[in-house]
């Protein structure tokens, strides 16, 4: 299992998961995304917001090439590849 990069928002992005419950990134948390060695499939760790205002985190098993097609799609998310990461943090 390895992070390949992580995905964060300026604003909070919320995607309706169902009538009751929606997902959401929020702005100021970065989220990992991590894949298996030799899948295909990333898990990309989210908030969920249910009905009642709790917050919990979660992880979406989604494949690669859908990840991919919805981050291009969606401006407001972006993306730090994980070799940047491990850099900023042995800077800081």
């Amino acid at each position: 299992m390895e992070i390949i990069e992580y995905v964060f928002t300026k604003q909070d992005v919320e995607i309706q998961a169902d009538e009751q419950n929606s997902w959401q990134f929020r702005a100021g948390f970065i989220y990992p995304v991590i894949q298996e060695e030799g899948s295909s499939e990333l898990q990309v760790y989210f908030h969920l917001l249910e009905s009642d205002d709790t917050l919990h985190q979660r992880v979406l098993v989604i494949e690669k090439s859908q990840w991919q097609k919805w981050t291009e799609g969606e401006k407001s998310i972006h993306l730090i590849p994980a070799v940047d990461m491990d850099k900023f943090m042995e800077e800081y």
